[in-house]
């Protein structure tokens, strides 16, 4: 249950701390020609990313990807951190503004080295990650307060 209280103290930030920065990362699959693309934010040990493209399947089709590529961006050991998946509809997987889904990542290492994800878990989004992903969710000015 560590992972929940993990997410769980990304509440609990002072209030008065500005969002984290939104930093962006991307890969060209291979035989493709359009990137993929994705932004994250990182809420101490868990990291919250949401794509921003769909072309060939966004984060939901190439998470253990956008994990290496921020873990190594971040100079990071991925099996230290949490990663959550934002699914919004800048990213194709919400089909309007303003609706989103929140997943938690289940990582497990296996026998040829490499981490796979295993599992989604859908959590409860904290404010701090709405209000950081907001453009990505497509909120409103009406919705913002």
């Amino acid at each position: 249950m560590l992972t929940n209280i993990a997410i769980q103290r990304i509440s609990s930030l002072p209030r008065s701390a500005p969002p984290p920065e939104l930093k962006e990362v991307s890969f060209v699959p291979q035989g493709r020609k359009l990137p993929e693309e994705a932004r994250y934010a990182l809420f101490g040990k868990v990291c919250v990313f949401s794509g921003t493209t769909d072309i060939y399947g966004g984060t939901e089709s190439w998470p253990e990807v956008f994990i290496s590529l921020i873990a190594e961006k971040e100079k990071r050991d991925p099996e230290s951190m949490i990663f959550c998946d934002l699914h919004t509809f800048a990213g194709g997987l919400q089909d309007k503004r303003g609706h989103f889904s929140f997943f938690r990542l289940e990582l497990k290492r296996e026998e040829d080295g490499l981490l796979y994800v295993y599992d989604w878990i859908s959590e409860c989004c904290p404010l701090e990650v709405y209000e950081a992903f907001s453009d990505c969710i497509g909120v409103t000015e009406d919705q913002r307060h």
